[in-house]
């Protein structure tokens, strides 16, 4: 009886200590990392009762997301570095520019250099995958460290292609090529309903459940499309129901990760991965100019549930960008990395650092989506000869102010372009500088009247985004 009651008490303390260690063990698991990224989502589609001159209804575009920043931090401040979408999500997920990661024009990839945040997370024990909406984002461009990237896309971006058979992704190393190739592809299948992308993302989750995950979502959302009879016509209806379409996915992918029970271990960072102009500016659409609507986005953290009542509920004003969110989520779920980032982070504004916040850094804005053959000019040299170039256009956002520089640039879609003689970059060279706080529809610019503070913005321009030479 002895031998027998010692057998059962060490079986029992056996059973206790083995569930002790797995409560514990479950208690302590790392948490989840979601990157939502909803394309071309603007900032103030958040309040767009407040901009009837933009929006004339009344009813909340983007309600799931308005939601979110009331529980969780939201930056009401919040910048695309680089307005279009493949250079954004390098952005993103590199915590560089395009001087770090390679992306400028739309025939580039990242470069194999440059090490990416889906890697450190892998190298840290971390599942890894991505489900994007956009051939810009198909793994074929160089984005790395995903286990599972779901590329798959089912609808064309431009409307005006025949053959209805898929065609694969595809790269070359000459660019007349490789632009034959895209455009071979967004007219077939380059896109993939904002549906379908919720579908594989909770897919994804109930599978690594029971493991920590770092996964990166990405909606088509309000990206321009272009129809078959030519450029999208400008429709600001069209765009607010892309922009609601989108939001009641967010709204599903998140309910989907209440019923799996991992929103109490899961961060979620919802942003817009560029803005759209709506015609401010005779602008329409993402891509091509550093004008608030363009750069201006969404911005939200959300901590796990557990950690809502300390960090959440809490607007920040101070202007940040999408270069913050990779420092933010590397020091939120505490990875053993050491990296140079180059922005400062969100740390201590979502509870993950104990220092005080920055005041606010100079922000870098830049965008080459003039540059291209489509888009350029035709000039002629002082010796009578004629060029067509392109347009580049680097930006600093501090304080109250922005300075934005366009200066003439390289085509970068066709092989061999001709460089840009310094003369000419010279003379064509043209500076803007806006008081955003007097001025926050940029109307006035008041580029020569206020030498000294342009002194100040060119030489923190210069400093955050160098002219190339």
């Amino acid at each position: 009886m002895p031998a027998r009651f010692a057998l059962a008490s060490a079986l029992a303390v056996g059973v206790v200590s083995a569930l002790f260690v797995f409560l514990v063990a479950r208690a302590w698991r790392k948490p989840n990392v979601v990157i939502v990224s909803l394309g071309a989502v603007r900032a103030d589609t958040l309040d767009a009762w407040t901009r009837p001159d933009v929006f004339p209804s009344a009813e909340p575009v983007a309600p799931t997301l308005a939601h979110l920043c009331e529980v969780g931090v939201c930056f009401t401040q919040a910048y695309s570095n680089h307005p279009a979408t493949r250079a954004a999500a390098a952005t993103l997920l590199t915590g560089g520019l395009a001087a770090e990661h390679g992306v400028r024009g739309p025939l580039d990839g990242l470069r194999p250099t440059q090490r990416q945040l889906a890697e450190l997370f892998a190298s840290s024990g971390y599942d890894t995958g991505a489900v994007v909406g956009s051939y810009e984002l198909d793994p074929i461009f160089g984005f790395r460290g995903f286990a599972e990237y779901d590329a798959r896309f089912d609808e064309p971006i431009v409307g005006w292609g025949t053959d209805p058979v898929p065609v694969p992704s595809l790269r070359f190393f000459d660019r007349g090529w490789q632009r034959s190739a895209r455009l071979n592809k967004l007219e077939r299948n380059a896109r993939k309903p904002d549906p379908m992308t919720t579908d594989s993302a909770l897919g994804f989750a109930a599978r690594h459940r029971a493991r920590p995950f770092f996964l990166w979502v990405h909606y088509f959302a309000a990206s321009p499309v272009w129809p078959a009879e030519g450029p999208p016509t400008p429709s600001v209806p069209l765009y607010v129901e892309r922009v609601r379409e989108a939001d009641r996915e967010l709204k599903r992918l998140l309910r989907g990760f209440v019923d799996l029970g991992l929103d109490r271990s899961t961060w979620f960072v919802v942003h817009g991965d560029t803005g759209f102009a709506l015609l401010e500016h005779n602008d329409f659409g993402p891509g091509t100019s550093l004008y608030e609507p363009a750069v201006r986005v969404p911005l939200v953290v959300v901590p796990p549930r557990a950690e809502l009542q300390k960090q959440g509920g809490r607007k920040v004003s101070t202007p940040v960008s999408i270069l913050d969110v990779a420092p933010t989520v590397v020091d939120c779920v505490g990875l053993p990395v050491q990296v140079a980032w180059r922005a400062s982070g969100l740390g201590s504004w979502v509870g993950c650092r104990a220092e005080s916040p920055p005041r606010g850094d100079a922000l870098p804005l830049e965008t080459y989506g003039l540059a291209t053959a489509a888009a350029s000019k035709e000039v002629r040299l002082p010796s009578g000869v004629a060029m067509r170039i392109g347009e580049r256009c680097r930006a600093v956002r501090w304080q109250q102010w922005k300075y934005i520089v366009r200066e003439p640039y390289p085509l970068l879609d066709i092989p061999a372009p001709a460089q840009v003689p310094p003369e000419l970059a010279a003379r064509l060279r043209r500076h803007e500088v806006y008081d955003l706080a007097a001025d926050a529809d940029e109307r006035n610019n008041l580029a020569g009247q206020r030498p000294q503070v342009e002194q100040q913005l060119h030489a923190a321009l210069e400093f955050v985004l160098p002219a190339e030479p």
